[in-house]
């Protein structure tokens, strides 16, 4: 279970390396997230339900 909200916690760190929209105003090396890493971002959009999984993990145990 463990194991599982660490992955959890890496999806939510990821998602806000790379999964954000484009239109946000923060960016990586000067460009936008998505054309940074434009294959990585469809992936890592989802990165957001890391949340809720690592919540109801841990309400779980």
């Amino acid at each position: 279970m463990d194991s599982l909200r660490f992955l959890a916690a890496l999806a939510v760190v990821l998602f806000h390396f790379v999964g954000q929209t484009p239109w946000s105003m923060i960016t990586i090396w000067g460009r936008p997230y998505r054309s940074t890493f434009p294959e990585a971002h469809g992936y890592f959009a989802y990165g957001r339900l890391g949340v809720d999984l690592f919540f109801l993990i841990s309400g779980f145990v």
